[in-house]
């Protein structure tokens, strides 16, 4: 017998007060499960073995000693690196009825000061809000969460301001820990952290607080029989669950939550269940499955969302250095019920970033930073794939966006000036954008509004969508290498004032016997007149045109509205129709077309003075240069520019397309060439 196992059976003689390993791996039994899956498993023996196995045996586990299994657990919970916890060990069935709430937060309450893992075996899970902690990981092995359907009941008693509790009407469906939405004329947003009877005790979940004000309770006032509303959004990730302003509010600050991981989870939303004429969806905030609030390292990887009211998940407002990647969201916004407004779907993307509302000055910008969007699955989402407000330094990559009605992909600064800069949008994938009749039904494959500081769109494919790509109040952008092809209405759109854009080396293509292309479409629209400002500083450059004659129904490639001092360089392809329709007549510099092939479609369609020229080939192959002051019309000339009057006084020797404001016929005019026309076509 060896000295091993002669120390093993000598140690048999004290087994009441001593424990064995295999005693201690029953006790630790959740670590081990979790463990193997994960690959961990023999790092966790070991450890064990060191502590039990000891040379002289003085480390043998004491049970008296270290406050019997308890403290034995707690003491490896201080000793491993991860600790592993299954939630059926506390309790979880995972059998799609049973509501599986306290159970997975029993769970990741016992881990709360250690960190570790909640694994989630096979089998569907029913759970309300959860509320996670720093230094977690949620990790599931063909598992299923599913929101419980919401609960709805009345108060039967008034709430007033910095009040820690109200009686409802019915207390069945509340439980401690619920977040809970309480409106009459406003909506305070809450945590039940006690219940007698039906009287609920709540802190505040300060997600939404006017700046400079301390609420240590309700936030408003509420009369009896208020609406309340426990809500169905799963894992809130936020130190923002206080009963007390934070003094630095008006700091940007990050870290209220960190290194917390969702992966390998099917996250499933109720259905049926909000009414919507009590709770718009932005007052509930969010009725998706994930909600991070001012968090660093929180990232979310191979997870699937569906059939969830809102955005699947959230990261609203300081969010620093996480990752969102290889997750498939699908039904996103279109369980709402017909009657629920536009402008409320417009919150229903696979993702959205959003800036810190509870805020109404730039005093402190409260934005996410340092963030990568990568190789996720957009699949019928009403609002599309991203929406990226108010970031900085993003990635948002080989994503595959699919079926939408808004956006594709949105990079948007957000309001009150926030601005966003430094994002990358590139090599994914957007098709099937369509404006179903809604007014905020864009259909744009990508959307870039109000960026400070230089954002890019390279490398995409677009495809089958209203509108291309479309920029906005953005500087310094690259729009390059990008295929886009089938679309209804625009291809490139900059409108509003935009400033030093470069589009180039981009394919418009426009297939045989495509049938959606409306009347009045182009391909490049640089349109800035619902703006006090001229687009400045544009370069449109070595892009290729392929437009099927039967398919484009618009009467010029592009239209040039108002654009300052724009550059068509070496500019070329295929169409039947011409390339430029200018009728900019207030912009101070003209358009410029350098060494541009147009023997491919119908000419330049410049006519004199409405651009420069230089070496650019018209249909009949000759090359065309206009740059001297003898070939310029009207508006170079140094006479005063007429842009409105009445029909008397119609200016003569006009470039066609000049717009011209008629105060008798009270509506604008186009110059033909001919004639002068209205909007319909009619002559006037």
């Amino acid at each position: 017998m060896t000295n091993e196992k002669q120390q093993s059976k000598a140690n048999t003689s004290i087994i009441d007060t001593k424990m064995s390993r295999r005693k201690l791996l029953g006790a630790a039994g959740t670590a081990m499960v979790a463990g193997a899956f994960l690959g961990g498993a023999k790092a966790f023996t070991r450890q064990i073995d060191d502590v039990v196995d000891s040379e002289n045996g003085n480390d043998a586990l004491n049970l008296e000693e270290r406050g019997g299994y308890p403290g034995i657990i707690a003491e490896f919970s201080a000793m491993l690196s991860d600790i592993v916890i299954n939630v059926k060990l506390f309790g979880a069935t995972g059998n799609g009825v049973a509501d599986d709430t306290h159970a997975i937060r029993a769970a990741i309450e016992s881990i709360r000061t250690t960190g570790g893992t909640v694994f989630f075996p096979r089998g569907t899970y029913v759970c309300r809000a959860i509320v996670v902690p720093a230094n977690i990981t949620i990790i599931g092995n063909h598992a299923v969460i599913k929101a419980k359907d919401v609960f709805y009941t009345k108060t039967t008693s008034a709430a007033s301001v910095n009040g820690t509790s109200v009686t409802v009407q019915n207390s069945s469906g509340v439980n401690v820990g619920d977040v809970i939405s309480l409106k009459s004329d406003a909506t305070d947003l809450i945590v039940v952290t006690g219940k007698t009877g039906n009287t609920i005790q709540i802190k505040p979940m300060r997600i939404s607080k006017i700046t400079a004000e301390t609420h240590t309770g309700f936030k408003y006032n509420h009369a009896s029989g208020s609406d309340v509303i426990v809500l169905s959004q799963i894992f809130w990730v936020t130190q923002g669950l206080t009963t007390d302003s934070d003094s630095l509010d008006n700091i940007p600050k990050t870290g209220g939550v960190e290194n917390v991981t969702f992966r390998g989870i099917k996250f499933v939303g109720s259905k049926n269940s909000h009414n919507y004429s009590k709770y718009t969806i932005y007052e509930l905030i969010a009725s998706g499955a994930i909600f991070f609030y001012r968090t660093t390292n929180c990232n979310v990887s191979d997870c699937i969302f569906e059939d969830t009211y809102s955005t699947t998940v959230v990261y609203y407002g300081w969010n620093t250095n996480f990752e969102f990647s290889s997750n498939t969201c699908r039904n996103v916004g279109y369980v709402l019920p017909t009657s629920v407004s536009p402008q409320e779907r417009d919150s229903t993307s696979g993702i959205t970033l959003h800036w810190d509302e509870r805020y109404d000055t730039q005093n402190s910008l409260h934005v996410s930073d340092s963030y990568v969007i990568e190789s996720n699955t957009f699949n019928h989402c009403w609002n599309g794939g991203v929406f990226a407000s108010a970031s900085n330094n993003g990635l948002i990559l080989n994503n595959d966006v699919n079926d939408f009605v808004s956006h594709g992909i949105c990079v948007y600064g957000g309001d009150l000036g926030i601005n966003s800069s430094a994002v990358i949008v590139a090599n994914n994938t957007i098709r099937n954008g369509r404006n179903i009749g809604d007014p905020l039904g864009h259909g744009i494959g990508i959307w870039l509004s109000i960026i400070s500081k230089s954002c890019s769109a390279a490398h995409n494919f677009i495809d089958n969508c209203e509108k291309g790509i479309v920029l906005n109040g953005v500087s310094n952008a690259n729009i390059a290498n990008n295929m886009i092809s089938n679309c209804t209405t625009s291809f490139i759109e900059l409108t509003l004032l935009n400033a030093s854009v470069n589009v180039c080396d981009n394919i418009f293509l426009l297939e045989y016997g495509y049938i959606d292309s409306k009347a009045g479409s182009c391909v490049v629209l640089l349109d800035s007149s619902g703006s006090a400002y001229d687009n400045v500083n544009l370069v449109i450059q070595s892009n290729l045109y392929s437009l099927s004659p039967s398919a484009f129904k618009g009467s010029h490639v592009t239209r040039i509205i108002k654009s300052n001092d724009t550059l068509f360089m070496d500019e070329r392809g295929l169409g039947a129709v011409p390339f430029a329709l200018i009728s900019d007549v207030t912009s101070a510099k003209k358009p410029k077309m350098m060494h541009c092939d147009f023997t491919g479609m119908a000419g330049s369609g410049v006519a004199a003075g409405q651009a420069w020229l230089l070496n650019c080939l018209e249909t009949d192959g000759t090359a065309r240069t206009v740059l001297d002051t003898a070939a310029m019309t009207y508006n170079d000339k140094e006479v005063a520019v007429v842009s409105s009057g009445a029909t008397a006084a119609r200016p003569t020797g006009v470039p066609i397309g000049y717009s011209y404001f008629d105060t008798t016929l009270d509506k604008p005019v186009w110059w033909s060439g001919v004639n002068w026309k209205d909007s319909s076509g009619a002559v006037m």
